[in-house]
Parts: C-alpha cells; sequence; structure tokens
C-alpha cells in the first residue's frame, strides 16, 4: 500500500506537483491519467524515492520513505521506469538482478533465488528465452523481460511507466494478465497510462492528474471521472459499443 499525503514538488522554481494526496491499496491496480506534462511521471517517481520529498509525505506499507534503507526500501518496492538501456546479457541474467535486494554483496543467488527468477520466467512466459541475449528480443518479449525482473523482486508495491507504450496489442494484452496477477497476488500495482481506455479496462482505481494537481479519484465506473477527463483534456467522453480484443486461448 502507497499513500501519498499533500505532495508537493517543483523543479528548479517551477511548481509539478500541488498538494496531492491519494491512497494506492493492495490487492488493486491504480492507474495515473492525465495530459502530457500533468505530473503523472513525476508523482511515480516521488513514490519510488527516486525524486526528493520536500513538502508532504509518502508512505510505503506504513512507513514513511525514510525510515527504509536502500536495500530494505528495494524488498517492498519495484520501479520499472519508461525507458531503459538494453545490456548484453541473457534474459535470465536480467530478471536475477531482480534479486539483488535479497542478495549479498557477491549477489549469489541461493536456491530460493533461483527459484523466484524461474517463477517470474514462467509468470511472463520467458521461460523458453532464459538464455537469449536480451539485444535479439522484439521490443514486446524485451519488456515482458524487464517485468519478470520486477516480479523477481517479489517486492509487494510495483510502479510501472507507461509499460504498454510501443506494445502491439498481443503484447498489451500478455502484459495486463501479468499485471492482473500481481494484483491478484494480493500486490500494491501503480501504472502510468496513456491510453484511457486501457485504464478505465484494466484498472481498479483511476486517478487523474492535471496541471500538477489531483483532479479525480476513485473507480472507473465513477460518471465523475468522464466529466474530469473532458475537462483535463478538452475532448469529450462518449460511451459507444466497439470492438474489444482478448488473448486467444492456448
Amino acid at each position: 500500500m502507497i499513500e501519498v499525503e499533500r505532495l508537493s514538488f517543483a523543479y528548479d522554481g517551477t511548481p509539478v506537483l500541488q498538494d496531492v494526496s491519494l491512497l494506492a491499496p493492495d490487492g488493486a491496480i491504480t492507474a495515473l491519467i492525465g495530459p502530457n506534462g500533468s505530473g503523472k511521471s513525476t508523482l511515480l517517481r516521488a513514490m519510488a524515492r527516486l525524486l526528493p520529498v520536500a513538502q508532504g509525505a509518502v508512505r510505503v506499507d506504513g512507513r514513511a520513505q525514510s525510515e527504509y534503507g536502500q536495500r530494505a526500501f528495494a524488498r517492498t518496492l519495484s520501479f520499472l521506469p519508461q525507458s531503459r538501456t538494453v545490456p548484453a546479457i541473457s534474459v535470465a541474467s536480467l530478471v536475477a538482478h531482480g534479486r539483488f535486494p535479497h542478495t549479498g554483496f557477491s549477489h549469489r543467488l541461493s536456491k530460493a533465488d533461483t527459484a523466484a527468477v524461474e517463477r517470474a520466467l514462467e509468470a511472463t512466459g520467458l521461460s523458453a528465452y532464459a538464455r537469449r541475449d536480451l539485444r535479439t528480443l522484439s521490443g514486446g518479449e524485451r519488456q515482458k523481460a524487464y517485468l519478470a525482473m520486477l516480479i523477481a523482486q517479489e517486492a509487494q508495491n510495483v510502479l510501472l511507466d507507461e509499460p504498454t507504450t510501443y506494445l502491439d496489442v498481443a503484447h498489451q494484452l500478455e502484459l495486463c494478465d501479468v499485471l492482473r496477477g500481481l494484483r491478484d497476488a494480493g500486490r500494491c500495482v501503480v501504472v502510468v497510462l496513456h491510453d484511457i481506455a486501457q485504464a478505465l479496462w484494466l484498472c481498479d482505481r483511476v486517478v487523474l492528474i492535471h496541471e500538477g494537481r489531483l483532479r479525480f479519484t476513485g473507480a472507473p465506473s465513477d460518471d465523475a471521472l468522464l466529466c474530469a477527463v473532458e475537462r483535463a483534456f478538452g475532448v469529450r467522453a462518449v460511451r459507444r459499443e466497439g470492438i474489444a480484443f482478448e488473448r486467444m486461448p492456448t
């Protein structure tokens, strides 16, 4: 569970977030949505302790961020940024990086660590790719490899910044299934999404940020969300029947 209380943040004196308070509970997927430049990624990075919190507070599992040491914080919260380097390592080696908060300084994997890596590869459908060079994977496969690394980390709180960007529809559905699996296991999942329709379909809670302020927080079925979307994006929200996609049975 992640609690944000009256958080404000500025870059070089320019306000980016102003008095934001929200709760991302366990056993739920919480979407952060909003126009470009609204402060979504800044909020996510503040929640991940990658930005200093000068005004307000962020609590993770009931404790202030400052109460955690670096390794202890990594054991309770994992973060997948929007852009990443692509090192020349195997998929299994990348996923094993998720175990480093649990290992000693030698980073030697115990049997429990190896089992966690294998479970993460299986959960993302990458067991057959374990020895593949990460650089040889497609964009969608590579994204799943990084997600497997987060799963191997076994943190209670999982934060992702636009994980479906540049993925085709099949890989988006696979990734959404993995996120649902984390939610069903009782994890707190917070994800920044550009696709509003996807946020309404995938997530249990939606947080709308506009001009650095919280404009809506609640269930995606709440009609007040549509009004908030109209004001924030300057578009009309219309409920229509259309085509939906789902994964083929295997």
